[in-house]
């Protein structure tokens, strides 16, 4: 049979000077129920809003951890609650939840570390975790407790779970090396073979700022070299021509007054560019002293010949190309007087054009002035 609790006060007797109350006996047991009552009911209770994980189990990775270093802080817990289902798609990345890493609760210890990232993963009711941060400072680092469903963009409706990691250890490494002060910068170290690559790169400096120099103080010297060089190209390459053009020339059929007026139009090219000035219009018995104006009078012998020769030429080639049908042509000796080569000149044209020309590229080659 159930026993019964009397709650109805019940007199008061008096019994050797001791008062006693039925009612504090009803006080008494009813503080006990209410003690078992919150007992019982306190994992109730403990399974609504707020629910704190089961078991966290904390580890750092790597275990020795100093300032400026990456690590990971572990978190391992025992939890029912679906993250998955209350984060949104865009959290849910190769099997983890992303957190929100930027948010406040984070942010307010830039100071003493920066979270660089935040996942959660979830194998059946084994949660786990993992914060990447790089610490600024050493000693005890605390990370305030958080709210890991907000963290995971569940809705406002949804219910808070908070997690409070413990106190993370950070290293100092003048601990670890045993230094009390600090210790001057070490000199750059050097490969192998980087001395003798600095002293070959020293060296070739060194000549290319000589040569530079150099080049500087014979500036004048090397343009007037290189003009040179450039005039000494163009007489050969016109020399060149000429006589091409003459060989031409000597093979071509033509009449002989064609042939004299060609002739005369080479040689007199040849002249003008060779000593710089016009023949164009100087009479074949004035470019021989035209030319040797030009020279200074420093001509040799082989040169003044085939200057006397070069005016015989043109006076036979002028008597060619303006005697023909005149009175001179009539006169005898035919051979002599006759306005056309005779069998054989025109070769001995050509050949004496060539010496000629051989013999006028060597003026100035002594030093005079052409």
């Amino acid at each position: 049979m159930t026993r019964m609790i009397c709650l109805r006060p019940v007199p008061c007797r008096k019994k050797d000077g001791i008062i006693s109350f039925c009612a504090a006996r009803c006080v008494r047991r009813m503080a006990l129920f209410a003690l078992f009552s919150f007992v019982f009911l306190l994992p109730v209770l403990a399974q609504g809003d707020g629910a704190a994980p089961e078991g966290l189990q904390q580890v750092l990775v790597p275990r020795n951890v100093f300032v400026g270093d990456r690590a990971e802080l572990r978190c391992t817990f025992q939890s029912s609650v679906d993250f998955f289902a209350m984060a949104p798609a865009s959290r849910i990345e190769d099997g983890v939840v992303l957190l929100d890493h930027e948010a406040a609760v984070f942010a307010r210890h830039a100071e003493e570390y920066t979270v660089e990232h935040a996942v959660l993963q979830k194998a059946g009711t084994t949660c786990t975790l993992i914060i990447t941060f790089v610490p600024w400072r050493t000693g005890a680092i605390s990370f305030d407790e958080f709210d890991l469903a907000a963290l995971c963009g569940a809705s406002a409706g949804e219910a808070a779970f908070p997690v409070r990691p413990s106190l993370v250890e950070i290293s100092s490494l003048a601990d670890k090396v045993a230094a009390s002060a600090v210790r001057p910068p070490l000199p750059p170290l050097l490969l192998p073979g980087t001395s003798y690559v600095l002293w070959v790169g020293i060296l070739l400096i060194l000549l290319l700022l000589v040569g530079t120099g150099f080049l500087l103080a014979r500036f004048s010297a090397l343009v007037r070299c290189v003009s040179g060089i450039r005039e000494n190209a163009g007489f050969y390459w016109n020399a060149r021509s000429a006589r091409r053009r003459l060989s031409v020339l000597g093979r071509k059929k033509c009449p002989d007054i064609q042939f004299a007026g060609q002739w005369q139009a080479v040689m007199r090219a040849y002249l003008s560019y060779r000593f710089g000035i016009s023949f164009s219009s100087v009479t074949a018995r004035g470019i021989a002293p035209l030319i040797t104006r030009r020279t200074g009078d420093m001509l040799d012998i082989e040169q003044d010949n085939a200057l006397s020769s070069l005016t015989a030429l043109f006076i036979r080639t002028d008597y060619i190309r303006f005697a023909g049908g005149s009175i001179d042509s009539r006169l005898l000796p035919a051979a002599e007087h006759e306005a056309v080569f005779a069998p054989g000149e025109r070769e001995r044209i050509i050949a004496l054009s060539c010496q000629a020309i051989a013999a006028l590229e060597q003026v100035g080659a002594g030093g005079s002035d052409v």
